[in-house]
């Protein structure tokens, strides 16, 4: 059974709409914590000083064609934005799929 404080943060993200189906993640990528996914993230914005001191603005596309799986935007009991699952990982050149 889901936590109502995350079927509450669900509806309160989604204009009152109820979620239509409950998905289980593995312990492994949610520690046991009640999660209500928001959508598929199709890409992420963030600023950094890569390569130099400047900082500079990368975006991130998910699911582009032949790529991996996009991850979850979720969020968690205490209304706090997880990011779960897909096939990206991340190494010294950045987020890779």
């Amino acid at each position: 059974m889901a936590d109502p404080r995350a079927l509450e943060a669900y509806e309160l993200f989604h204009w009152g709409n109820q979620p239509d189906e409950l998905l289980e993640v593995d312990e492994e990528h949610s520690a046991g914590e009640t999660l209500v996914a928001l959508g598929e993230l199709t890409s992420v914005v963030y600023t950094t000083p890569k390569g130099s001191q400047e900082l500079v603005e990368w975006e991130h596309e998910f699911n582009e064609e032949g790529a991996g799986q996009a991850p979850l935007l979720c969020v968690d009991e205490d209304n706090r934005l997880r990011i779960i699952g897909g096939d990206y990982i991340v190494t010294n050149r950045g987020i890779e799929g």
